[in-house]
């Protein structure tokens, strides 16, 4: 699956106060400075990051410390199937995050 994996929080050593300016737009070269939840899929096999021309992460952080932090992933997940009534049958596979 591809997705947006947008994870947000508030660290308090990152609210500033700029006169008209609310929320700072941070460059992808600015995410080795700043904390990050060591966030991962319990269930997934393989991952890719998006690299186009730079890695395609964005980092938001708003005057109170509150970060918005987004990258996309292309997942690759194990989800047990059950195939009891095949082909009339539904499958659910949930995607489990961790930290």
């Amino acid at each position: 699956m591809d997705i947006y994996f947008r994870q947000t929080w508030t660290d308090r050593r990152l609210s500033f106060s700029i006169p008209g300016q609310d929320v700072l737009s941070l460059s992808w070269l600015s995410l080795n400075l700043v904390w990050k939840p060591d966030t991962f899929f319990t269930n997934g096999k393989k991952s890719h990051l998006h690299r186009i021309t730079v890695p395609n992460k964005f980092l938001r952080v708003r005057y109170d410390g509150f970060i918005t932090y987004s990258m996309r992933l292309t997942l690759k997940a194990s989800c047990p199937m059950h195939l009891r009534r095949f082909p009339l049958d539904s499958q659910k596979c949930p995607l489990h995050i961790s930290s």
